[in-house]
């Protein structure tokens, strides 16, 4: 998924979105710390609400299909600020979407 070229980007994250929404959380190594570091990095980095909502529904996907993700989440210290960092923000109505899932998935992980 990190890639500078934002083609490369928006190809890669809805391929990931296709491949989460048929299989959920089977592989048990979808959230590993290295993955939950990515989504952290991405999450910070794209500044587009468009590419923050791809990237939240598949989160939310994974943390509601498996409760080893949910699990992971809740240790993944970056990730977890990541999530902060987004949901109080509500300015727009795209940003409120962000936010709302951001929120959403924070409330899952008990925070």
């Amino acid at each position: 998924l990190p890639n500078e070229d934002p083609e490369i980007f928006e190809v890669s994250s809805k391929c990931l979105s296709i491949l989460v929404q048929l299989y959920g959380g089977e592989n048990p190594e979808s959230l590993s710390p290295e993955n939950a570091e990515t989504f952290a990095d991405l999450l910070t980095s794209k500044e587009d609400p468009k590419d923050q909502k791809l990237l939240l529904r598949i989160l939310r996907r994974m943390i509601t299909s498996n409760e080893k993700h949910l699990e992971s989440l809740k240790s993944a210290g970056s990730l977890l600020r990541a999530l902060e960092g987004l949901a109080p923000a509500g300015g727009s109505s795209a940003n409120s979407a962000v936010a709302s899932l951001a929120l959403e998935i924070l409330q899952a992980a008990g925070r």
